[in-house]
């Protein structure tokens, strides 16, 4: 899987950060938002997800 996903990481408390947030409408720390290749989002926790989670989402 590693070379067929990106990961970013976003600093809520910078300008850009802050701005993602409100568009994805949250405050909460960590937040994890998995997107589909057209950039809609497919799965968001508000904690750090398991392994497991991440697996079951990837393989849907």
């Amino acid at each position: 899987m590693r070379n067929e996903y990106k990961l970013y990481r976003v600093d809520v408390h910078s300008v850009v950060g802050n701005h993602i947030s409100d568009l994805i409408s949250t405050k909460m720390i960590p937040t994890f938002v998995f997107f589909d290749k057209n950039g809609k989002d497919i799965f968001i926790k508000h904690s750090v997800p398991t392994k497991e989670e991440v697996y079951e989402k990837f393989r849907e």
